[in-house]
């Protein structure tokens, strides 16, 4: 059972807020909170289907009118759907530790009985997620099947007979992203102004889990099959932009941990040319660094996490290099489309991030919130 939820700092000035306030009165707030907080409870998925608006009305200890509390939430957007099936707007995107609670109960539960009674009977005794996970695997397998055969078909002959295989390039990996960023490794704090609120009536864990490298969602995802990762070759190697040797040249084995080495010249390129417009990092001085050494952790939290959500809970994030730099790629991709992270929303022009904050733990865990994804309109949390 979750035993606390998040709620933005942003929410008493959300417009649904002061909507909602309008509507009803500033106790209809505080009966917005208790009913997050119930709902992070009880229904930690964020669907209210079965509940009837009076019982509704009851969760949040609304005191006036019936059904008045229920119609102004659907009414502002707080809640979605129609009475007997409501659900709150965006849970799973603003509220991903309470979200993912029973999966992570389910994936737990399944941890400990293949550790007592062995796969088999934990496969007997848990049917349905066994089967899921035989399908999640399968999938992989294919997937990792077809770009190895995409790789022996581009392969091309050379003037004295021999074939040399042409890697595809990992920028054609698809990636997600996961929904909780709570695991990370701590590092030091950025200093960058806030956006403009973007609330959401959610919550957000505050206890992390362990503090194993690792977070999850998020709001960067890949249109891939149940969010999964795709397979993708190891990239060939190739010259940097400026200065630093490939961090992981071909040949070079894992460390001890299973963990390769950071290429902070692949990633660096990335960043490049992902966001142009923000200032780029002098490489000669970069890889002996302060930032530098966030990169390696957030790597390093990349290539061990695992999906803590969906069909893939409990998988792997990236497996290899190749995946870990193709993940990175997205990330970069969604912070060009922010215009408040790129100086172009307004208020600020003047400051932009970098790759030394984007690197930073908690403004990378803001990044993989949403906290800076623009949304249209600027009336949805």
């Amino acid at each position: 059972m979750v035993t606390d939820a998040r709620i933005s700092t942003g929410l008493p000035n959300h417009p649904k807020t002061k909507k909602l306030i309008r509507r009803l009165g500033q106790a209809a707030a505080w009966n917005l909170v208790c009913l997050i907080l119930w709902t992070a409870a009880n229904r930690s998925d964020g669907d209210l289907t079965g509940m009837s608006n009076e019982d509704i009305e009851l969760s949040a200890d609304w005191q006036g009118d019936e059904g008045a509390f229920v119609r102004a939430l659907a009414d502002v957007r707080f809640l979605d759907g129609e009475e007997g099936s409501y659900r709150f707007h965006d849970w799973a995107e603003h509220n991903p530790w309470a979200a993912g609670s029973e999966k992570r109960s389910e994936k737990a539960s399944w941890a400990a009985l293949c550790k007592q009674h062995g796969r088999d009977e934990a496969a007997r005794l848990m049917p349905d997620y066994a089967t899921r996970i035989a399908q999640a695997l399968q999938a992989r397998k294919q997937a990792q099947s077809e770009q190895a055969t995409s790789v022996q078909d581009g392969a091309t002959s050379t003037a004295s007979g021999k074939r040399v295989a042409v890697p595809k390039s990992a920028s054609s990996t698809h990636v997600a992203v996961p929904d909780s960023a709570s695991g990370m490794l701590l590092a030091e704090s950025g200093t960058a102004p806030s956006p403009s609120p973007s609330p959401s009536p959610s919550p957000s864990p505050s206890p992390s889990p362990s503090p194993s490298p690792s977070p999850s969602p998020s709001p960067i995802q890949e249109e891939a099959p149940g969010g999964a990762l795709s397979a993708s070759p190891p990239p060939a190697p190739q010259e940097s932009l400026d200065g630093i040797a490939p961090a992981e040249p071909p040949g070079q084995e894992p460390r001890p941990d299973g963990v390769p080495p950071c290429p902070y010249a692949q990633l660096l390129d990335a960043y490049a040319r992902a966001l142009p417009m923000l200032p780029q990092p002098r490489r000669s001085l970069f890889r002996d660094g302060a930032n530098a050494e966030a990169m390696r952790q957030r790597w390093r939290w990349v290539l061990t996490e695992n999906y803590e959500t969906g069909e893939l809970a409990g998988q792997r994030m990236a497996t290899n290099s190749a995946e870990g730099v193709a993940w990175f790629k997205r990330f970069f991709g969604v912070v060009a489309e922010s215009k408040f992270l790129t100086g172009q929303n307004g208020h600020d022009r003047r400051w932009t991030a970098d790759i030394g904050w984007l690197m930073k733990r908690c403004n990378f865990e803001k990044v993989l919130s949403g906290n800076y994804t623009d949304q249209a309109g600027g009336d949805d949390a």
